[in-house]
C-alpha cells in the first residue's frame, strides 16, 4: 500500500517554515531537523480513501521552561528525539482532512476541505515553533525561512525503534520514546489529543479552549481573568484541582503562544461540550 500512495505522499508533503527570532518559544532551525518521515492506513470510514502520517523528526528537544511544566508530569530539562504529527486524509487523490499538533500532543488543530489552508493539488504549510514543537498552518510561506525535510518513507522498524527510544547515535534513551501509539494505529476516529490518555496539562488545556470559545461567543474582547472565571464554573468540582493563579498563568501562555492576536484559532479541534454548542 505504501508504495501505491507514494506519490502522492511526496506530492502532499507538508512544506515546513520557521522564523529566525530570539524568542525562546520559536528560535527553532534547520540544524535541529532529523527528517520527515511518512507512512499510509487504510481507510476504515466512507470519507477518505487513506491516512497519509508525517512525522516531523526533531534529533533534539530544547526544553523551554514554561508554566506547562508544573503539569506536563516531567522535570524540566533536553533530551534527545522530539516527534509533531500531521494526519492528511485523501480522497479520490485530493486532500479532504488534516489534523495537525499544534501544543505538546494535547493541543490538536484540524482543517477540513474547502480551506486556504488546505490546498487540493498543492503542499499544506506548517510553521514549527519551538514551545513543544507546535505546529500552525500558514496560507503561504512569504516572510518565512524553508525548515527542509525531504520525506522518508517511516518503516516498521524505525517506529518500532523509536519507541524504544533509539536516537540518531545509535543508542537509545528512555526520554526518547515515542509515545503515539493509538492514534498512529487508528487516524480515523475524531481526534482532540494525541495522547493515549490526556494528562493533567491536557485537561486544562481542553478547558482553557473550551471556555475562552464561550467567551468569544458572547462577543467579549479577550480577558484572562473572566476568561478563567468561565473556565472555574464550566470545571465545577473538578476546579478543586487547580488554583486559579495556575488556570490564569497557563490561559495566559496559551493566548500568547497559541491563539493569533489573543483569539481561538479557528482550526483548533475541541472535544464535544455544552460550549459548543452557545
Amino acid at each position: 500500500m505504501a508504495t501505491e500512495y507514494e506519490p502522492l505522499a511526496l506530492i502532499f508533503a507538508p512544506e515546513l517554515y520557521y522564523v529566525d527570532t530570539d524568542d525562546s518559544f520559536g528560535n527553532i532551525a534547520p540544524r535541529d531537523m532529523g527528517g520527515l518521515y511518512w507512512r499510509t492506513v487504510e481507510s476504515s470510514v466512507s470519507w477518505a480513501d487513506v491516512c497519509i502520517q508525517y512525522i516531523i523528526y526533531f534529533r533534539q528537544q530544547q526544553w523551554v521552561p514554561s508554566i506547562l511544566d508544573r503539569f506536563s508530569g516531567k522535570l524540566p530539562g533536553s533530551h534527545p528525539n522530539d516527534y509533531a504529527p500531521i494526519f492528511l486524509y485523501l480522497k479520490n487523490g485530493k486532500p479532504v482532512r488534516i489534523v495537525f499538533d499544534i501544543c505538546h500532543y494535547e493541543a490538536v488543530g484540524a482543517v477540513n476541505t474547502p480551506s486556504v489552508l488546505l490546498p487540493p493539488d498543492g503542499r499544506p504549510k506548517f510553521q514549527v515553533k519551538n514551545f513543544y514543537r507546535g505546529l500552525l498552518p500558514l496560507k503561504t510561506g512569504k516572510g518565512y525561512t524553508p525548515l527542509g525535510g525531504a520525506p522518508i518513507r517511516l518503516t516498521q522498524e524505525r517506529l518500532d525503534e523509536w519507541r524504544k527510544g533509539f536516537i540518531f547515535d545509535g543508542s537509545y534513551n528512555e526520554k526518547a520514546k515515542l509515545i503515539i501509539k493509538e492514534k498512529l494505529e487508528n487516524p480515523f476516529k475524531r481526534i482532540t489529543t494525541f495522547r493515549d490518555r490526556a494528562g493533567k496539562l491536557g485537561f486544562l488545556f481542553h478547558w482553557i479552549f473550551r471556555s475562552t470559545k464561550e467567551y468569544q461567543a458572547r462577543g467579549l474582547p479577550a480577558d484572562v481573568d473572566a476568561m478563567t472565571s468561565i473556565m472555574e464554573e464550566g470545571m465545577g468540582d473538578k476546579a478543586k484541582y487547580f488554583v486559579r493563579e495556575d488556570i490564569e498563568e497557563v490561559t495566559g501562555f496559551a493566548n500568547q503562544n497559541i491563539f493569533e492576536k489573543s483569539k481561538i484559532p479557528e482550526y483548533l479541534a475541541l472535544r464535544r461540550s455544552k460550549f459548543q454548542k452557545v
